[in-house]
């Protein structure tokens, strides 16, 4: 019963955390996407793809880091339903554990699992963060790459100012 407890306490609420409260806003992104898009192939098709193609290269660090990061999750989901067994068997078994005075050794159990639980948190959050900031300097990197290519489509009189500015703001 306590591996159907965690399930009900840690990974349901994950799942609807992770999946379902986010579906609404990964639609949203689309469309913002394609919106984008379209807008910006009406301002200058080249600088179009090349925003394109820079947005693209920002989804390649999740996937690389997605598969140990996921792996470190199932860990962590793991020695939490490990957890949620001792927790169930300590409370079960506690006039066992006072008659025999064993409040230590099971205490001693219960921090063990305990800091397993975290060191997997720990784990998992290090892999997710890593996945996070390459992303994030890859926008960046991105978002200066886009200015430098517009500036030098102003020099050469392609786009105006005006463009520039949508663009970014885009």
């Amino acid at each position: 019963s306590a591996g159907y407890i965690s399930l009900l306490n840690n990974d349901l609420p994950l799942i609807d955390r992770k999946v379902f409260r986010i579906l609404p806003d990964i639609w949203a992104q689309m469309i913002l996407a394609v919106t984008a898009i379209i807008t910006m192939l009406l301002f200058h098709p080249v600088l179009a793809v090349m925003v394109v193609i820079l947005n693209v290269l920002q989804l390649i660090p999740p996937k690389l880091f997605g598969d140990r990061a996921s792996r470190e999750q199932e860990k962590y989901m793991a020695s939490l339903d490990s957890m949620n067994v001792k927790i169930k068997d300590i409370f079960s078994g506690f006039e066992v554990v006072k008659s025999f005075g064993i409040e230590d050794k099971v205490g001693a159990d219960y921090f063990r699992i305990a800091e397993c639980v975290e060191g997997n948190a720990f784990r998992m959050r290090k892999e997710q963060g890593r996945s996070m900031a390459v992303s994030r300097a890859l926008a960046y990197l991105a978002s200066v790459l886009r200015m430098v290519f517009s500036v030098y489509l102003i020099m050469q009189g392609e786009i105006s100012m005006g463009i520039l500015l949508g663009v970014m703001q885009i």
